[in-house]
């Protein structure tokens, strides 16, 4: 995908942070149990222009490479796509942008990566609207901050366990084995694993959700769910109070509860920093 310009970013090795950031929060990562760091976060203020900001985690499986592009790249392609599309944002119109960049990705990744992929999870804000899509088993969730009450959860848990998911890998000509495709991915969408092609999907579930100033928004990978139920991130992000602080207490809690994964975590108060006194 040699067209998308790699523009310089201040990044650590598994993290963007970019941009004039419009909200407040925070993120914190940690290998885990791991024996290598495959998730990749990224946060870029006014990605596509005023009133516009992007969040991301990318938890990636058979090696770091594929989480790491698509998290340098997505909002990049997400961003050219929303060009005149940000004055009087459409549902349809911002879904699109979203599912084609997320087309265009895989189809580089499926031919650079035949036993490596990742999934996503996005969040992206324009003016008073949160959009969100994923595709595999990171989460996405509202939360009421005040309350410590989950509003709802915004991403769908993509697994070949799933009953649904796995009459679509069948209907692909894939077969399940052990609740996996082809008997090793956990998986039943995802970015990549070229040697699944045709037979796994890229097809993001996609939301438009009205978001509230007393709302935090919470994006995870499998590392931090497998261990931390929805229930209890809505009462840390309560008890804690600050959005980085909970973002840490979350991974604090994911590693002291064994978790056997990467732990990618990313908080956001959705109150905007312009209204905080």
């Amino acid at each position: 995908m040699s067209h998308i310009r790699k523009r310089q970013l201040s990044a650590a090795k598994h993290c963007i942070i970019c941009g004039t950031q419009l909200f407040s929060g925070g993120h914190a990562e940690c290998k885990g149990k791991s024996y290598t760091m495959e998730d990749f976060c990224t946060i870029v203020g006014e990605f596509a222009g005023p009133n516009t900001q992007f969040y991301g985690v990318f938890d990636g499986h058979g090696g770091s490479e594929c989480s790491a592009y698509v998290g340098r790249n997505l909002h990049q392609l997400i961003a050219k796509k929303l060009i005149g599309h940000i004055e009087s944002p459409q549902n349809d119109e911002i879904f699109s942008a979203i599912q084609n960049s997320i087309n265009e990705i895989n189809e580089y990744a499926i031919e650079q990566w035949k036993n490596q992929g990742t999934t996503i999870a996005i969040a992206i804000i324009i003016k008073d609207m949160l959009y969100t899509a994923n595709v595999g088993d990171s989460r996405i969730l509202l939360v009421d901050k005040n309350a410590g009450k989950v509003v709802e959860r915004l991403s769908y848990d993509h697994k070949a366990s799933d009953i649904n998911e796995q009459k679509k890998i069948l209907a692909n000509d894939g077969f399940i084995q052990n609740d996996r495709v082809a008997g090793y991915l956990a998986l039943s969408r995802a970015i990549g694993d070229g040697g699944l092609a045709g037979i796994i999907s890229c097809e993001a579930t996609v939301k438009a959700t009205s978001y509230a100033h007393n709302q935090s928004l919470v994006l995870f990978c499998d590392g931090v769910a497998d261990v931390v139920n929805d229930d209890e991130i809505a009462k840390i992000i309560k008890d804690q109070g600050e959005a980085a602080a909970a973002a840490l207490q979350i991974k604090r809690e994911s590693i002291e509860r064994v978790s056997n994964d990467n732990v990618t975590v990313v908080c956001v108060d959705l109150r905007p920093k312009s209204e905080h006194s």
